[in-house]
């Protein structure tokens, strides 16, 4: 009994691999499973439902999807090239032409100067501390001794009033 669910196990697995169709199935043990569908009705019945369900999905027609795939990526290829989403982007300038760079440099070089501004006011006016403990603080981090240590130590009352 045991073995005949085992060779009606490796019949299952033949049929869900290979299909319902006999010249589709490995050479090695075709005979013993041809013979076990004759002689077993269990085995019969695997064999006929594998056909019965190969005949509808061969009886099925296939999906309409793909068609309307290709030919969607087939009229893409086939459009002209300025009428592609890539032809709607902005258009740089090339290095080394003509154009007028002037106003991009001078808005970089304000906004480079200005953050200078803001370190220098940040840093003159003791706001350093501050801004690096309200972080640290939130974060739930005590390195209040650190801190000033870090940002006070070292400097002369002098160089403080710069």
């Amino acid at each position: 009994m045991m073995t005949q669910d085992k060779s009606l196990e490796k019949l299952a697995q033949l049929l869900e691999r290979h299909g319902a169709d006999a010249a589709r199935w490995p050479d090695t043990g075709r005979a013993a499973m041809q013979t076990l569908i004759r002689t077993n009705p269990a085995a019969k019945a695997l064999a006929d439902e594998a056909a019965a369900l190969e005949r509808v999905l061969d009886a099925a027609p296939p999906a309409g999807g793909t068609k309307a795939l290709e030919s969607g990526i087939l009229a893409l290829i086939s459009e002209p090239e300025d009428t592609r989403a890539g032809a709607q982007l902005i258009a740089f300038p090339e290095p080394g032409t003509t154009a007028d760079h002037s106003a991009g440099r001078w808005g970089a070089a304000a906004l480079l100067a200005a953050s200078l501004l803001v370190g220098i006011w940040v840093g003159a006016g003791g706001y350093a501390e501050s801004l690096v403990r309200a972080p640290l603080e939130a974060a739930g981090l005590d390195m209040s001794d650190q801190i000033s240590s870090y940002y006070v130590g070292g400097i002369s009352p002098a160089e403080d009033l710069l």
